[in-house]
C-alpha cells in the first residue's frame, strides 16, 4: 500500500508522561545520604564527648598529682622547721649559759675587786687615798651582796627555761620525724588525692572520675622511695662526763651539732676583748676572753676569764723570747647546762671541746679554740675551771634540764637527707631533674558513664548505634608531679652566693609537674590487666 507522505505523523512520548514515570528514584539516594549524616553527627558528637571527658580527665589527674606532691612537700618543709626550731632553742639554751656565765664572771670580778681596795685601804690608810679605797671596798661588798641575789633568782628562771626547752625540743623531734615516716606520707598523699578528685566531680556535675586501684600500689612504692631520701638520724649517749669517743661519735650527731655550732650569735660564740702595749723589752696587757661550745652532745658549756699580763724579753739560746713576768687573774666564770643529776666535776670543763682540739667548722674550714680561748688565757683558766661560781658551790654554777637523764644526748634524733652518695637524692642535688622524688595518679571514668549517643536514651539506637571502645571499657589519664629542692635567689638569697644543697634544715620544698616516665605508664598498664 502506498505512503502518503502527505498523511504520515510521527508520535513522540509525551513529557509529562516521562517525567511521571520517573518520579521517587532519588528518594533512596536522600535517606542514604540523611543516615550518614546522622551517624556522623553522632559520631562527631560522641569524639566531641570524649574529647572533653579526656580533657576532663587529663586536669583531674595533673591537679591530683601536684595536690599529693604539694602535701609531700608540705612534710618536708614542716620537718624543716621542726629542725630549725629545735637549733634555734638551743642556741638560746647557748646564750643562757653565756649570761649566767657572764655573771659568775662579774660576781668573781666584783670579789677581786674588794678585796684587792681593802688591802690597798690597809697599806695605804695612812693617806687619804687608803680611806677612799676602803670606802670603795664597802661599795663593791653591796654590789657583790645584790649581784649575788640576782644570779641565785636567775638560776631558777634559767633552769625552768633550759628544762622547757627541752622538752620542746624532744617534741619537735618527734613531730619532724613523725612527718616523714611512709605510714604518714602515704596516709596524707592519698587523703589529698581521693579529696582532689571528689571536688574535681563536684566541679563538673558529679562526672564519675575516680582513682584507679593501681595508683595505691603505685603511690605507695613512691612513697617508700621518697621517704628513703630522708633517714632519722640517732644521737648517742656520750660516755661518762660527756666524752667522745670514736663509738659515740656519729655521722648524723655531727651534723646537727655542726649546725647548731654555727648558728651561734656573735655574743655567744666570741665574747673576747684585749688591750696592751709594750715598751722595749715589756709588754703589758688585759685580756679578757668567753665563748660557749657544745660539748659532744649533751651538754653547753661556757667560760670568761680576765686577766692582767706583764712580759719581759729574755735571752735564750735561739734568742730573745718573751716570758711571763706576772700572772694575775682578775675575773672568771663559768656555766653549763647540764642533765638533771651529777656534780660539776661530773661535768669538766677542760681541755674543751673535742679534747681541747678546738670546733672545725666545715663551713668556712676555720679551727676555733674552746671558749674562744678563754681556756687558755693562763692561770685564770684553770681557776674557771675549778671555780666558776666564785663564792658560791662550784655545782651552783651548773643549769640543769630536769628531764634531762643523765648522759642522755641533749640534741635529739632528726631527719634529714641521706648522706650515702648511692642514694638518688645525692644525684638530685646535682640539679638532675631525673633524680628527683615524684608522684604518679590514675584516674579513671568507665565507658557507661559517658553521654555519648549510645548512652543517652533515644539516641543512637538500632541501626544507629556508634560503639565505643576503650582498653579495659575504661578512660584513663595518668600525671606525675615532682618534689624538688630550690632555695630562691631573690627574696631570701643566702648571704655568700652559694647555692645551696637539698637539705631538711632550710624549708624550700617545691613542686612541678613533670611527664610521666615510660617505667611508670608500664607499670600502670601492667596493675591495670592492660597489655601495652
Amino acid at each position: 500500500m502506498p505512503i502518503e507522505w502527505g498523511k504520515c505523523e510521527m508520535r513522540w512520548p509525551s513529557r509529562t508522561r516521562a517525567m511521571r514515570v520517573a518520579r521517587g528514584q532519588a528518594m533512596p539516594i536522600v535517606l542514604l545520604f540523611l543516615a550518614a549524616l546522622c551517624v556522623g553527627l553522632l559520631v562527631l558528637f560522641n569524639t566531641g564527648q570524649v574529647v572533653s571527658k579526656k580533657t576532663q580527665l587529663v586536669q583531674t589527674a595533673d591537679a591530683t598529682a601536684y595536690s599529693v606532691a604539694v602535701s609531700q612537700a608540705r612534710a618536708l618543709n614542716f620537718a624543716a622547721y621542726m629542725n630549725r626550731a629545735e637549733v634555734a632553742n638551743e642556741v638560746a639554751v647557748a646564750q643562757i649559759v653565756s649570761i649566767y656565765s657572764w655573771m659568775n664572771f662579774a660576781q668573781t670580778g666584783a670579789t677581786n675587786m674588794s678585796v684587792a681596795a681593802k688591802v690597798a685601804g690597809a697599806l695605804l690608810s695612812e693617806i687619804g687615798i687608803g680611806v677612799v679605797l676602803l670606802e670603795m671596798s664597802e661599795v663593791l661588798d653591796e654590789i657583790n651582796s645584790v649581784l649575788n641575789q640576782v644570779r641565785h633568782g636567775a638560776r631558777a628562771a634559767f633552769e625552768a627555761i633550759v628544762t622547757s626547752v627541752g622538752a620542746l625540743n624532744f617534741a619537735y623531734s618527734e613531730a619532724a620525724k613523725a612527718s616523714v615516716t611512709q605510714v604518714h606520707l602515704y596516709a596524707d598523699g592519698d587523703l589529698v588525692a581521693r579529696r582532689t578528685v571528689e571536688a574535681n566531680n563536684r566541679a563538673n556535675a558529679d562526672a564519675g572520675m575516680q582513682l584507679s586501684a593501681s595508683t595505691n600500689v603505685v603511690l605507695l612504692g613512691q612513697v617508700r622511695t621518697l621517704a628513703g631520701y630522708f633517714p632519722i638520724y640517732k644521737i648517742l649517749p656520750n660516755g661518762p662526763g660527756g666524752t667522745m669517743s670514736e663509738s659515740t661519735q656519729t655521722p648524723g650527731g655531727e651534723r646537727l651539732k655542726n649546725v647548731v655550732m654555727q648558728a651561734r650569735d656573735p655574743y655567744t660564740r666570741a665574747r673576747s676583748q684585749r688591750i696592751g702595749g709594750s715598751l722595749l723589752l715589756i709588754r703589758a696587757s688585759l685580756t679578757m676572753a668567753g665563748g660557749t661550745d657544745l660539748q659532744g652532745y649533751h651538754r653547753w658549756a661556757g667560760m670568761d676569764t680576765f686577766r692582767f699580763l706583764i712580759e719581759e724579753k729574755r735571752p735564750t739560746w735561739s734568742g730573745f723570747k718573751w716570758k711571763t713576768a706576772l700572772d694575775l687573774p682578775l675575773a672568771w666564770g663559768a656555766a653549763q647546762a647540764v642533765a638533771k643529776s651529777g656534780s660539776w666535776s661530773s661535768y669538766p670543763l677542760l681541755p674543751g671541746i673535742n679534747n681541747g682540739r678546738g670546733w672545725s667548722s666545715p663551713y668556712d674550714n676555720k679551727r676555733y679554740t674552746p671558749y674562744n680561748g678563754a681556756g687558755g688565757n693562763g692561770f685564770v683558766g684553770r681557776l674557771a675551771a675549778i671555780d666558776p661560781a666564785g663564792s658560791d658551790s662550784p655545782d651552783n654554777a651548773l643549769l640543769r634540764d630536769r628531764a634531762l637523764q643523765k648522759d642522755k644526748p641533749r640534741l635529739q634524733e632528726y631527719p634529714d637527707t641521706s648522706n650515702d652518695p648511692r642514694s638518688p637524692i645525692v644525684s638530685a642535688r646535682a640539679s638532675s631533674t631525673s633524680d628527683w622524688p615524684i608522684v604518679s595518679v590514675e584516674v579513671e571514668q568507665a565507658l557507661d558513664a559517658l553521654h555519648t549517643s549510645t548512652h543517652l536514651e533515644g539516641m543512637g539506637a538500632g541501626q544507629f548505634t556508634v560503639p565505643e571502645t576503650a582498653r579495659g571499657d575504661k578512660l584513663r589519664a595518668v600525671a606525675s608531679a615532682q618534689v624538688y629542692f630550690a632555695r630562691p635567689r631573690t627574696l631570701f638569697a643566702r648571704a655568700d652566693g652559694k647555692r645551696e644543697l637539698a637539705n631538711l634544715f632550710s624549708p624550700y620544698w617545691q613542686v612541678r609537674l613533670v611527664d610521666t616516665p615510660a617505667a611508670v605508664k608500664a607499670q600502670f598498664l601492667a596493675l591495670d590487666g592492660i597489655a601495652p
